[in-house]
């Protein structure tokens, strides 16, 4: 059986995500199974764990930052060049191998790929900082305004992570927009092709970029209230093959999501309409180099005047 470049790209990024969280999975099984996973007051307990159980639980878990952070870095290397290839396989209608265009186009990408996700990290952070200062000032506000409890408890944490989480997703349209761009024109100028991403977005605002953000947050629900109900159930026997079985398709989902994502981005940028954006040069601003002739000049206008008004130039 022959799989074609789409479903060789589908295996690799669900394989990307297996890859990248076995570290973290054997370190936690392996500390369970020496740890909290032997403490009587912990197996003794029928069905779900109380809070107050769960909370001692993660309290003696070993730290598991460091295999997080390990998993984290193999996903976002990982990442890299695997967007890198498919757009790449999806901007010639195939052609090369899945693993060659990886290796190749992931690797010709990498450097700006890595600063594009640099950039997308630090306007994240910004944003979603002024964003949750403006909801903490409107939950400063609301006992003056007399709103409810619930409000208060249940309205502004889901406001909270709805705006974060669409402030994320609009970022992410962002990132893939800027690396289509990148790989279709071999650029290498990120502020340059940022800027051009960013009128990409706005043009494409009500299709591709819309179903982006649409489709980012609705898997990302998605998968988080897989993970929430599978806690509560406490499954057991077949009860926990079917919650694995669940999360196996959720992770499938993504992938197909990922790879859908990536094909329409790989399309928008061969749009005649968007010819104009691609027919910019790949130069740097040169705000810099500019800034230097400026006062060069101004230097050496001076220095004109001192020699006219002396008769000599000055040492």
């Amino acid at each position: 059986m022959v799989l074609t470049p789409a479903a060789r790209l589908l295996v690799a990024r669900v394989s990307l995500i297996g890859i990248a969280s076995l570290p973290a999975a054997l370190v936690v099984s392996g500390q369970l199974a020496s740890g909290p996973g032997c403490t009587p007051w912990f197996t003794d307990v029928d069905g779900r764990l109380p809070f107050v159980h769960t909370l001692r639980f993660f309290a003696d878990m070993p730290s598991i930052v460091p295999m997080l952070a390990v998993a984290a870095a193999l996903a976002v290397l990982g990442n890299q060049l695997l967007t890198a290839g498919a757009l790449a396989i999806f901007g010639r209608d195939g052609g090369v191998g899945v693993l060659r265009s990886v290796r190749r186009d992931g690797m010709r990408h990498f450097g700006p790929f890595l600063r594009i996700l640099a950039l997308g990290v630090v306007a994240s952070a910004l944003a979603a900082m002024i964003l949750s200062g403006a909801i903490d000032a409107l939950g400063h506000l609301g006992p003056r305004r007399g709103w409810t409890a619930a409000t208060m408890i249940l309205v502004l944490p889901a406001l909270r992570v709805l705006v974060i989480g669409g402030l994320l997703a609009k970022v992410g349209a962002w990132m893939l927009a800027a690396r289509a761009l990148t790989v279709a024109d071999g650029r290498r100028r990120v502020r340059r092709t940022g800027l051009l991403a960013l009128r990409l977005c706005w043009r494409a605002k009500f299709h591709w970029f819309g179903r982006f953000v649409v489709v980012t947050i609705a898997t990302t629900v998605g998968s988080a209230a897989v993970l929430a109900a599978w806690f509560q159930s406490a499954p057991v026997g077949a009860a926990l093959a079917g919650w694995l079985g669940l999360w196996a398709l959720m992770v499938a989902v993504q992938a197909a999501a990922w790879l859908w994502l990536v094909h329409g981005a790989a399309r928008l940028v061969d749009d005649p309409h968007v010819a104009d954006l691609r027919g910019v040069p790949d130069t740097a601003f040169g705000w810099l180099s500019r800034l230097r002739r400026s006062r060069g000049q101004v230097s050496n206008h001076g220095v004109g005047e001192t020699t006219e008004t002396t008769g000599y130039r000055s040492a």
